[in-house]
């Protein structure tokens, strides 16, 4: 994939995942990209040394010379490969993942069949939201499409 369709892919799939209710994953993914990555380069540094001969006599008791090399963190950029694959590790994270973790608990809390419902109160006007087996089970499934999705538009972006 080129940079253009790069730009291209993030540009549509962060409006898509935005227009679902999830403007927030897209708001921490430009932000990351905004900071940039971090990486160590490996930079040549310089060390006073005392003059000699000429330099002595003018004046100029030190000068400078090469020095070891030290390594350095530094802040580089994303290319728009790496800023797409943010956004589908993003999106990953938020909607695929949340969903097996529900998943998983609705089974560990589930016992015997029995249909669970779990209720949690939330914020100062006491709003409750639940959580309940069946769908936990029904969101999971339809999740696989989107980590099916996911995983096609990764390779796609990987096989420059």
């Amino acid at each position: 994939m080129n940079i253009r369709e790069c730009e291209q892919v993030y540009k549509t799939l962060a409006q898509l995942v935005s227009d679902h209710g999830l403007k927030w994953v897209t708001d921490q993914v430009a932000e990351q990209i905004r900071i940039g990555k971090t990486s160590q380069r490996e930079i040549e540094t310089l060390r006073e040394t005392r003059a000699t001969g000429l330099f002595a006599e003018t004046g100029h008791p030190k000068r400078l010379t090469r020095g070891p090399k030290e390594t350095f963190p530094v802040t580089e950029d994303y290319a728009p490969a790496e800023q797409v694959m943010l956004l589908i590790d993003a999106v990953e994270q938020a909607v695929v993942n949340t969903a097996d973790m529900e998943r998983h608990l609705v089974e560990v809390l589930q016992s015997d069949g029995d249909h669970l419902r779990v209720e949690f109160t939330d914020g100062p006007e006491q709003q409750t939201r639940s959580l309940d087996g069946q769908k936990a089970t029904a969101r999971f499934a339809s999740t696989r499409k989107i980590k099916e999705l996911l995983d096609s538009l990764r390779k796609e972006v990987l096989s420059e």
